[in-house]
This record gives C-alpha cells, sequence and structure tokens, in this order.
C-alpha cells in the first residue's frame, strides 16, 4: 500500500478505453468489421481471448478496472446517475450513490503518488470526489455539457425530430427516410421515454467534428502526449463510441 519510488525506467502508460465494443466484431479478433489501427495495436501486444466483464453495468466494472476489485469488494454494484447524468433517469435516485473517491486504492492514485503523471479525459461514470490524481479531468459532464452549452441552446430551437435529447445534451441528428419509416410502421407501441429516443433518432450527428465528444477526448489525449515533461505518464483515454447515442458524424 506503500507507493514505490519511480525509476528512470519506469514504464509509461496510455489506457484506451471504449464502451460497449464487442470484440468478435473486430477483425484481429476475426470479426467482419476491419480495424486497422487496433490490429496494429494487437499484433505488437497481448492480446486477450478469455476475458469478461465482472457486471452487465457500466459504473461497476469501470470501478472494477480501476480498483482491481469485484463490484462486491468494491462496493459499486449499479450505475451513477445523479453526478454523472444529472438529466438521466431516476429510477433510483432515493438510494445512497457513492462512487470513488480519494481514499479508495486506484492504479492512477498509486502512479500518482509515486510520481507519474496521470490525467483521464473522456467518459467517467464514477462520480463520486474529485480525484486529486486527475487534475484536468474532461468528462461529459459538467465539462463537455459546459463547453457546448451555448450550442446545444441552439439546437433546442429546431423541430424535436432534428435533434436527440441525450441525457441533457442536445445532438442534432439527421434520420434517414428507412429509419423514420420504421419507426412509423411501428406505431404507439413504442413508450415515450428518453431510451425510446436513442433508438428512434438513430442517424447522422450534424456536428463540425472538433465539436464531437469523442473528437475532443482523442485532441485532449494528443496534447496531453505532446506536452509530456520528464515523469513518466498515465493518461486514460475513454472513449464514448460505440454506446448510445446511436448518431455517428
Amino acid at each position: 500500500k506503500t507507493p514505490m519510488p519511480i525509476t528512470n525506467d519506469a514504464p509509461d502508460v496510455l489506457f484506451i478505453m471504449c464502451d460497449q465494443l464487442s470484440a468478435n466484431v473486430l477483425s484481429c479478433y476475426g470479426g467482419p468489421v476491419t480495424t486497422p489501427n487496433l490490429d496494429r495495436l494487437a499484433d505488437e501486444s497481448v492480446r486477450f481471448t478469455n476475458a469478461t466483464c465482472p457486471t452487465p453495468f457500466c459504473t461497476p466494472s469501470r470501478a472494477s478496472l480501476l480498483t482491481g476489485l469485484y463490484p462486491h469488494a468494491h462496493g459499486i454494484v449499479y450505475n451513477l446517475m445523479i453526478k454523472d447524468y444529472p438529466e438521466g433517469p431516476r429510477d433510483h435516485a432515493e438510494t445512497v450513490e457513492e462512487g470513488l473517491t480519494n481514499q479508495d486504492m486506484t492504479t492512477d492514485g498509486l502512479l500518482h503518488a509515486a510520481g507519474y503523471d496521470t490525467h483521464h479525459y473522456g467518459k467517467w461514470h464514477l462520480q463520486g470526489d474529485d480525484l486529486t490524481c486527475h487534475p484536468d479531468p474532461f468528462r461529459e459532464f459538467p465539462h463537455y455539457q459546459d463547453q457546448m452549452r451555448a450550442v446545444f441552446d441552439r439546437v433546442r430551437q429546431k423541430s424535436p425530430s432534428q435533434w436527440m435529447n441525450w441525457y441533457g445534451l442536445a445532438l442534432p441528428v439527421t434520420v434517414s427516410d428507412p429509419v423514420q419509416r420504421a419507426v412509423a410502421a411501428v406505431g404507439e407501441d413504442w413508450r415515450p421515454s428518453n431510451i425510446t429516443e436513442h433508438i428512434r433518432k438513430i442517424g447522422r450527428l450534424e456536428l463540425p467534428m472538433k465539436q464531437v465528444f469523442d473528437v475532443q477526448v482523442a485532441d485532449r489525449t494528443i496534447a496531453a502526449l505532446q506536452r509530456r515533461g520528464d515523469a513518466p505518464f498515465m493518461i486514460t483515454c475513454s472513449f464514448l463510441w460505440p454506446h448510445d447515442p446511436n448518431v455517428v458524424p
């Protein structure tokens, strides 16, 4: 539990993470989708073929990645919503939501204490304390939401059919004619909920690339790599896609 001092040969760590990406889709696992960059990384790395998530929920799985503990041991067993998705569903808001704190032992915290330059950019979904090991976080809420507030306010002036409300983010979307016809064919069986809007409005995201969340996550990761100093680093680059919202620029 006492951090070991770093040495001159301490390795740098870049942790690239994405959400809901199934391994059997990727060409490096024999899947049907050609993924040349991931294939190159796989060829130069160790490829696991028998790994699995500890739970089918986002927050507990992420906590397990950072702590090395099973959900029943680190205590987060359901998705945190109150702080991470302030305009999201409240089906369990009466419960006490406790995310990761500075008292929890995490990989980032241990490396930071040992002298590493540690950063986290992208989807978090573990909101408890503002972790001291992440001095400049960039996440969906509140960072991306605040940055894009003026853009999203303008989008909300459009017809409801032209944008998707994704946990309070107003995403301008063009839905193709085949999707619109399929939704119309289902009719009133669709419940008027936020989740079904994610399905009804699958389409093209009408934002400039530089305003897209995952692009901004990548840009910040690259900038951190370019300005690195003498200390070894641990940078987490956590992409939202291919998780919903089901829109692509």
